[in-house]
């Protein structure tokens, strides 16, 4: 994470020395392509969080063991369990298993991601989740980009007002700076919308359900226990179900996540002296 936001930093400096350059040659330059430029950098970000997320969900269900996880994705056919759920019509029938998927991993993700990235509880995520009016998709991309426009004209602005300045870091930190916040609040917006369409998916439009079966584990307390190996294949499909629109039929993103913590487990055994 942190490699990522010097890379941003560094990204967004790039640009700002673009359009100071652009603005140099040409005082009516177009800032839209750098803007996109940007727009596309934070939406690679969130791409990056959304496929390092569902890896380790699948992983944690696991509890990390990455050759049984990719033995069972090997055997889960993706087109009978699309083609299952489009025969079903109630959201409880079409996951059977969310309770259970619910209590034992996505409670805990839901209540810790809610706190990191959108600094609210999950009872406050799940009460504002039936009255969200908040702009999604299409929508939010281009309120987004016209908000790096805004940051970016801006800066124009200083530039004419300055052609000859030399705009060292001190010059262009707080740009810098408003523009990793704007990628921040594009972020938060990403992993909120995320949540959104897995917890829609799992209850449809039945968010009372939803707001019992929280309260349930909330107050019960989210079972850290690990499920019985007969009860892995039905939560898997249950899982890939309610994240079949983000994963599609291609699982080689979870692959690579198992790679990377086989050999993770491998180079800490190799460390360790154990087989």
């Amino acid at each position: 994470m942190e490699q990522f936001e010097e890379f941003l930093w560094i990204k967004c400096d790039g640009i700002l020395l673009k359009v100071k350059d652009g603005v140099c040659h040409d005082p009516d330059v177009d800032l839209a392509p750098y803007a996109q430029t940007l727009a596309d950098e934070f939406e690679k970000r969130n791409r990056a969080w959304e496929k390092r997320f569902i890896g380790t969900l699948f992983l944690k269900l696991y509890e990390w063991d990455a050759q049984s996880l990719r033995r069972d994705l090997c055997r889960l056919d993706p087109w009978s369990v699309l083609c299952k759920l489009e025969a079903l019509d109630a959201a409880k029938d079409k996951f059977p298993q969310r309770i259970p998927l619910l209590n034992h991993y996505l409670y805990r993700e839901l209540s810790f991601n809610s706190s990191f990235y959108l600094r609210k509880d999950a009872f406050s995520f799940i009460e504002e989740l039936c009255s969200s009016s908040a702009e999604r998709g299409g929508a939010a991309k281009q309120k987004r980009l016209e908000n790096i426009l805004e940051i970016l004209s801006k800066f124009k602005e200083e530039v004419c007002c300055n052609p000859d300045a030399e705009f060292v870091p001190s010059d262009t930190m707080p740009y810098i700076l408003t523009l990793t916040e704007e990628c921040n609040r594009a972020e938060a917006a990403y992993v909120e919308d995320f949540f959104q369409t897995l917890f829609l998916t799992l209850y449809g439009s039945d968010v009372q359900s939803l707001k019992r079966d929280i309260t349930k584990v909330a107050m019960l307390g989210a079972n850290a226990g690990r499920p019985r190996h007969t009860d892995r294949a039905d939560l898997l499909q249950c899982l890939y179900g309610a994240l079949s629109s983000h994963i599609g039929e291609d699982f080689s993103d979870i692959m690579e996540m198992c790679d990377k913590a086989e050999g993770f487990r491998n180079r800490t055994a190799s460390r360790q002296g154990t087989p």
